[in-house]
Protein backbone atom coordinates (compact mmCIF):
# COMPACT_ATOMS: atom_id res chain seq x y z
CA UNK A 1 0.00 0.00 0.00
CA UNK A 2 1.31 3.02 -0.62
CA UNK A 3 1.95 6.17 1.99
CA UNK A 4 0.91 9.43 1.61
CA UNK A 5 3.56 12.11 1.12
CA UNK A 6 2.53 14.42 3.70
CA UNK A 7 3.59 17.00 1.78
CA UNK A 8 1.73 20.31 -0.03
CA UNK A 9 1.32 20.34 -4.13
CA UNK A 10 3.71 23.94 -3.94
CA UNK A 11 6.87 21.39 -2.39
CA UNK A 12 6.09 18.63 -4.78
CA UNK A 13 6.31 21.05 -7.65
CA UNK A 14 9.30 22.90 -6.12
CA UNK A 15 10.81 19.90 -7.16
CA UNK A 16 8.93 18.87 -10.40
CA UNK A 17 7.82 22.11 -13.35
CA UNK A 18 4.42 19.85 -13.82
CA UNK A 19 2.77 16.52 -13.97
CA UNK A 20 4.05 15.29 -16.56
CA UNK A 21 7.72 15.48 -15.25
CA UNK A 22 6.31 13.69 -12.08
CA UNK A 23 5.10 10.99 -13.96
CA UNK A 24 7.99 10.95 -16.32
CA UNK A 25 10.27 10.24 -12.63
CA UNK A 26 7.38 7.85 -11.68
CA UNK A 27 7.44 5.93 -15.17
CA UNK A 28 11.59 5.88 -15.12
CA UNK A 29 11.92 4.08 -12.40
CA UNK A 30 11.10 0.64 -14.08
CA UNK A 31 12.68 1.06 -17.22
CA UNK A 32 16.26 2.52 -15.56
CA UNK A 33 16.13 -0.66 -13.19
CA UNK A 34 15.72 -2.92 -16.08
CA UNK A 35 18.16 -1.86 -17.73
CA UNK A 36 20.55 -1.78 -15.20
CA UNK A 37 19.52 -5.62 -14.39
CA UNK A 38 20.45 -5.92 -18.67
CA UNK A 39 23.98 -4.52 -18.71
CA UNK A 40 24.95 -6.61 -15.54
CA UNK A 41 23.71 -9.67 -16.77
CA UNK A 42 25.45 -8.74 -20.23
CA UNK A 43 28.52 -8.21 -18.67
CA UNK A 44 29.09 -11.67 -17.35
CA UNK A 45 30.88 -14.39 -18.48
CA UNK A 46 27.85 -16.42 -19.07
CA UNK A 47 26.65 -18.09 -22.58
CA UNK A 48 24.05 -16.78 -24.45
CA UNK A 49 21.14 -18.90 -23.15
CA UNK A 50 22.29 -18.62 -19.17
CA UNK A 51 22.67 -14.67 -20.19
CA UNK A 52 19.18 -14.06 -21.11
CA UNK A 53 17.35 -16.49 -18.19
CA UNK A 54 19.43 -14.01 -16.14
CA UNK A 55 17.40 -11.31 -17.91
CA UNK A 56 14.24 -12.63 -17.68
CA UNK A 57 15.18 -13.45 -13.90
CA UNK A 58 15.93 -10.00 -12.96
CA UNK A 59 13.57 -8.13 -15.26
CA UNK A 60 10.73 -9.93 -14.69
CA UNK A 61 12.01 -9.74 -10.53
CA UNK A 62 12.01 -5.67 -10.74
CA UNK A 63 8.40 -5.72 -13.16
CA UNK A 64 7.03 -7.63 -9.85
CA UNK A 65 8.50 -5.66 -7.05
CA UNK A 66 8.12 -2.05 -9.06
CA UNK A 67 4.39 -2.98 -10.29
CA UNK A 68 2.69 0.30 -8.85
CA UNK A 69 5.35 1.98 -11.26
CA UNK A 70 4.78 0.43 -14.22
CA UNK A 71 1.01 0.60 -14.17
CA UNK A 72 1.44 3.99 -13.45
CA UNK A 73 3.42 3.99 -17.02
CA UNK A 74 1.01 1.87 -18.90
CA UNK A 75 -1.97 3.72 -18.01
CA UNK A 76 -0.84 7.32 -18.04
CA UNK A 77 1.66 7.20 -20.89
CA UNK A 78 -0.52 9.05 -23.12
CA UNK A 79 -0.51 12.34 -20.66
CA UNK A 80 3.49 12.81 -20.86
CA UNK A 81 4.37 15.87 -22.90
CA UNK A 82 6.30 14.55 -25.88
CA UNK A 83 10.04 15.00 -24.58
CA UNK A 84 9.51 12.82 -21.62
CA UNK A 85 7.57 10.33 -23.56
CA UNK A 86 10.47 10.23 -26.31
CA UNK A 87 12.81 9.78 -23.64
CA UNK A 88 11.29 7.05 -22.06
CA UNK A 89 10.12 5.17 -25.27
CA UNK A 90 14.31 6.08 -26.36
CA UNK A 91 14.74 3.61 -22.94
CA UNK A 92 12.85 1.10 -24.23
CA UNK A 93 14.25 0.99 -27.67
CA UNK A 94 17.57 1.14 -25.95
CA UNK A 95 16.46 -2.11 -23.70
CA UNK A 96 15.07 -3.91 -26.54
CA UNK A 97 18.06 -3.53 -29.01
CA UNK A 98 20.74 -4.83 -26.45
CA UNK A 99 18.35 -7.25 -25.61
CA UNK A 100 18.06 -7.98 -29.82
CA UNK A 101 21.99 -8.03 -29.82
CA UNK A 102 22.06 -10.79 -27.46
CA UNK A 103 20.02 -13.07 -29.20
CA UNK A 104 21.69 -12.05 -32.72
CA UNK A 105 25.04 -13.79 -31.18
CA UNK A 106 22.92 -16.56 -29.43
CA UNK A 107 21.56 -17.28 -33.37
CA UNK A 108 24.75 -17.01 -34.50
CA UNK A 109 26.14 -19.64 -32.20
CA UNK A 110 23.57 -21.88 -32.41
CA UNK A 111 22.11 -21.08 -29.18
CA UNK A 112 18.82 -20.01 -30.31
CA UNK A 113 16.58 -20.72 -33.10
CA UNK A 114 14.69 -16.82 -33.87
CA UNK A 115 13.96 -15.84 -37.65
CA UNK A 116 14.22 -12.02 -36.29
CA UNK A 117 15.65 -11.46 -33.25
CA UNK A 118 14.89 -7.92 -33.66
CA UNK A 119 10.72 -8.51 -32.98
CA UNK A 120 11.78 -11.30 -30.67
CA UNK A 121 13.63 -9.02 -28.23
CA UNK A 122 10.46 -6.63 -28.42
CA UNK A 123 8.07 -9.35 -27.55
CA UNK A 124 10.09 -10.70 -24.99
CA UNK A 125 10.29 -7.56 -23.30
CA UNK A 126 6.77 -6.72 -23.79
CA UNK A 127 5.78 -10.40 -21.95
CA UNK A 128 7.77 -9.49 -19.02
CA UNK A 129 5.92 -6.01 -18.80
CA UNK A 130 3.02 -7.70 -19.36
CA UNK A 131 3.15 -9.05 -15.39
CA UNK A 132 2.73 -6.00 -14.21
CA UNK A 133 -1.06 -5.96 -15.24
CA UNK A 134 -2.20 -9.52 -14.32
CA UNK A 135 0.37 -10.41 -11.35
CA UNK A 136 -1.23 -10.68 -8.09
CA UNK A 137 0.07 -12.24 -4.55
CA UNK A 138 -2.02 -15.19 -3.42
CA UNK A 139 -2.60 -17.21 -6.45
CA UNK A 140 1.44 -17.60 -7.61
CA UNK A 141 4.15 -17.24 -5.38
CA UNK A 142 6.49 -14.01 -7.02
CA UNK A 143 9.49 -17.13 -7.58
CA UNK A 144 6.67 -19.04 -9.58
CA UNK A 145 6.09 -16.39 -12.36
CA UNK A 146 9.62 -15.43 -12.23
CA UNK A 147 10.09 -19.02 -13.71
CA UNK A 148 7.16 -19.56 -15.64
CA UNK A 149 8.88 -16.17 -17.61
CA UNK A 150 11.65 -17.84 -18.07
CA UNK A 151 10.31 -20.67 -19.41
CA UNK A 152 8.24 -18.95 -21.67
CA UNK A 153 11.32 -16.97 -23.24
CA UNK A 154 13.17 -20.65 -23.61
CA UNK A 155 10.32 -22.19 -25.94
CA UNK A 156 10.79 -18.74 -27.47
CA UNK A 157 14.60 -18.81 -28.13
CA UNK A 158 14.93 -23.16 -28.37
CA UNK A 159 16.70 -24.46 -31.63
CA UNK A 160 14.05 -27.01 -32.90
CA UNK A 161 14.61 -30.08 -34.67
CA UNK A 162 15.01 -30.31 -37.95
CA UNK A 163 12.65 -31.98 -40.14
Amino acid sequence: MLKPLNVTKPFLYSYFRNKSEILNAICEIGITNSIAALDEALATKLASPEKLRLIVERVTTIIILNQKYIVVYMREEKNLESRESRYLIGLRRDFDQRLARLLEEGAANGDFDIDDPALTAVSISGLITWVSNWYRPGRHSQTDVVMHTIRLVDRMVAKRPRK
